[in-house]
């Protein structure tokens, strides 16, 4: 079930991520050819029964009969062959979609609004990006086959028709009753899906939650605690999840009844049609081989229908990541190629996630183009938001913030980045070597830059003493061996590497030990005049290489006089 933001998100304007299954069956010639062809060879056998009963045994034809057997051999290689190439083609189909929609989802995730982002949590984030595997099964696995070859059940019952007459209404009957148990059965299955998925999701977001803070949970002995709410999430979602497979496997069930059905009843009506010289032997025979083959695609699109509710809910969450607030990006955007560092805010006030309460507010504010700018203040105050309205992941809600005299509101940032450095107090590392997180993957083209950085910030010395060196993988469980502020320095190297306009630097200095920080000063005073720096600290050795200090409380922002005022405190 969608969560409450999903819920409650405007749906004004809806986008998909795929189109309907239907347009997309009559879209693939391949997959309607191979389906035409298959159901017109189905129509040999039939028609083979029918010329046997009521001429060839009559007329006692032997070579005729070897003759139709022959040829309906050869027709039944020529069916295996075709629906192996069908499987085959929509096969490929398939792994196409899901290259497609996974990479469309994981590219619009990326190109969100920072805000709209955090919406949702990362484990909800995951379950939208795992229904493309159930897309991709509908759109092209067995719901296009089913699809494809619903439009042939209509000619089989006008077959049944024009050879028995009246015996069309044995199926058609059947195939009503069908569709009343699809459609009562599908509400209910509606909502036994959604809650499931309601109930997932909260469990997924607490295994993750757990997951990511493992070593709280050892550190503070609360395994046994975990254990008993992860039993309480699972409890009702365990009952859930039986409801969905019983409503499931019913419509299954019942489906296989109705499909013995309906060759019940064309049997029973054939024979009394027989005995009253109305049809003959062959022609109920042709008849019931002909109903077994509408009713199946017939049968088949019942329980389809029954579980496209699940397909429902997997559009729905595929499409809300479409429906988030999208980054501007290319058109007549600027990527100020020249920009110098310059930034100038006037009656800024920004919000994040309640439009009442800014988390910055009123900010009138000049940073010339290579000036070092220290931020502090109390934890909450704006601190964090200050750094991400420069760095484009916040945008004003009222007043104008200019780059070079330009308004950001102009500005593609997702360019402009390239030339910001942004290093935040928890260093993420990505899963590759230490190499791939110092260089942001970008191998050689960035390798010299970084060893250079990595230098003169004492990197190469501690790799140098690990194992595998530069091969030192990170980003996954390995990571954990390595220090907290080796894990910054390398933060630090990636961002400094780049040679940066814009340097935002949060607290990343908070893990580095007296030689380390030292070496980053050093590193800062060398880049003096190079680039704008923003930092957010609270060391006085960093505040004192500061041109200008600014203190944030409570989202209003005020310059200090350092001359007057204590900043920072004992380091």
């Amino acid at each position: 079930m969608p969560t409450e933001t999903e819920t409650n998100a405007p749906r004004s304007k809806p986008k998909r991520f795929t189109r309907p299954l239907i347009r997309v069956a009559f879209e693939r010639a391949d997959v309607m050819l191979a389906s035409f062809a298959i159901n017109l060879l189905s129509l040999a056998l039939p028609l083979v029964i029918l010329q046997v009963y009521d001429r060839i045994i009559p007329n006692e034809s032997t070579e005729t009969f070897l003759f139709l057997c022959l040829g309906l051999v050869v027709v039944i290689f020529i069916d295996g062959f075709l629906r192996s190439l069908r499987s085959q083609i929509i096969t490929w189909a398939a792994a196409r979609f899901e290259h497609a929609v996974s990479t469309r989802a994981v590219r619009a995730l990326l190109g969100a609004e920072i805000v709209s982002f955090e919406r949702s949590p990362a484990g909800t984030h995951m379950d939208r990006i795992g229904a493309v595997e159930m897309l991709r099964d509908f759109h092209s696995g067995q719901g296009l086959v089913n699809v494809t070859d619903l439009p042939f059940a209509v000619v089989f019952l006008a077959l049944i028709y024009l050879i028995g007459g009246d015996l069309v209404w044995a199926p058609l009957a059947v195939v009503g009753i069908a569709a009343v148990f699809a459609i009562v059965l599908g509400i209910r299955l509606d909502r036994a899906v959604r809650r499931r998925n309601d109930l997932d999701d909260k469990r997924h977001n607490f295994v993750f939650q757990v997951l990511n803070g493992i070593h709280s949970v050892k550190g503070l002995g609360m395994e046994a605690q975990m254990s008993r709410r992860y039993q309480s999430f699972h409890a009702p979602l365990a009952a859930a999840v039986r409801d969905t497979n019983y409503l499931s496997s019913l419509g299954q069930s019942v489906g296989a009844v109705l499909g013995s059905m309906a060759m019940v009843s064309v049997a029973a009506a054939g024979s009394i049609m027989v005995i009253d010289d109305e049809i003959s032997g062959g022609s109920l025979i042709a008849c019931m081989l002909l109903a077994g083959r509408a009713i199946q695609p017939l049968i088949r699109m019942v329980s389809f229908w029954v579980q496209t509710r699940n397909l429902n809910l997997a559009q729905e969450r595929l499409d809300f990541i479409n429906q988030m607030d999208q980054e501007k990006a290319g058109g007549d955007l600027s990527d100020l190629p020249d920009f110098s560092g310059q930034i100038e805010l006037d009656n800024v006030t920004v919000y994040r996630g309640d439009p009442d309460v800014p988390v910055l507010s009123n900010v009138n504010l000049t940073i010339n183009a290579g000036e070092i700018v220290a931020v502090t203040g109390k934890s909450g105050g704006g601190k964090a938001a200050f750094l991400e309205l420069f760095a484009g992941l916040l945008q004003p809600g009222e007043g104008t913030m200019l780059y070079d005299g330009t308004d950001t509101r102009n500005i593609d940032f997702r360019k402009l980045r390239k030339r910001i450095g942004y290093v935040r107090q928890f260093a993420v590392l990505f899963r590759g070597t230490l190499v791939d997180n110092m260089t942001m993957f970008e191998g050689a083209d960035h390798l010299a830059a970084a060893l250079e950085t990595g230098h003169s910030l004492g990197l190469d010395e501690t790799i140098a003493k690990m194992p595998k060196g530069m091969k030192t993988r990170a980003g996954d469980t390995a990571s954990e061996g390595l220090a907290g502020s080796i894990q910054q320095v390398i933060a630090l190297v990636r961002a400094l590497s780049r040679k940066p306009v814009l340097l935002l630097f949060d607290e990343a200095n908070s893990a580095l030990d007296f030689d380390a920080d030292k070496k980053l000063q050093d590193l800062i005073e060398k880049k003096r005049g190079q680039m704008t720096m923003v930092m957010v600290t609270d060391r006085p050795s960093m505040i004192a290489q500061a041109d200008r200090v600014l203190d944030i409380n409570k989202s209003q922002v005020h310059e200090i006089n350092t001359a007057t005022t204590d900043v920072g405190g004992a380091q």
